[in-house]
């Protein structure tokens, strides 16, 4: 296991809106950091939508964490074990395990989705919290389009068209017309 310092002594956990915009706001103030992100790259959420539409192509929902924090050190892993006293956290990468010190933690690892307890959610449900979400959604909508364009029967049409979302707002039951 490997040892090394943060850049300039801040070490940030979580590179996406709130790690990616501390570490930009300390580089325009000259000051150095480390970002421990499981990917190279920001992504924004709120775009999502139009990635699984196809509206945006899905490189066009994300930033290269490097570019946007160019005074920033990135290590590409998943912190793991954090050690208050002797302030170090270490970190999982591809290739092995670093011990990095720092002398100021930010902590902006994000959110985690939920499922809510709907029966049958958690088995058949897609989720939209990632990229490959987003990808994953748009084409499982492509290939029940397909479905329904080959479909013979009116009632097997409309069940390939039909779409259930779930979110913080409740069930909307969408059903697209032939």
């Amino acid at each position: 296991m490997s040892e090394r310092r943060a850049k300039g002594g801040t070490l940030i956990l979580g590179g996406g809106f709130a790690g990616a915009w501390v570490a930009r706001l300390l580089g325009k103030r000259g000051l150095e950091s480390t970002i421990v992100n499981r990917e190279n790259f920001m992504l924004f959420a709120s775009l999502l939508p139009e990635a699984a539409s196809g509206s945006l192509e899905p490189r066009h929902v994300v930033v290269p964490l490097r570019l946007m924090c160019p005074r920033s050190e990135l290590l590409v892993g998943r912190a793991g074990a954090l050690d208050t006293a002797s302030k170090t956290v270490r970190v999982e990468t591809e290739e092995e395990l670093i011990t990095v010190g720092y002398d100021r933690l930010v902590v902006a690892c994000g959110a985690v989705s939920r499922a809510l307890p709907i029966p049958g959610l958690a088995q058949h449900a897609l989720g939209f919290k990632s990229l490959e979400d987003a990808i994953q959604l748009r084409n499982h909508v492509l290939q029940r389009l397909e479905a329904a364009a080959a479909a013979d029967a009116p009632g097997h049409r409309a069940r390939e068209l039909t779409f259930v979302f779930v979110g913080e707002l409740g069930v909307v039951a969408e059903r697209v017309a032939d």
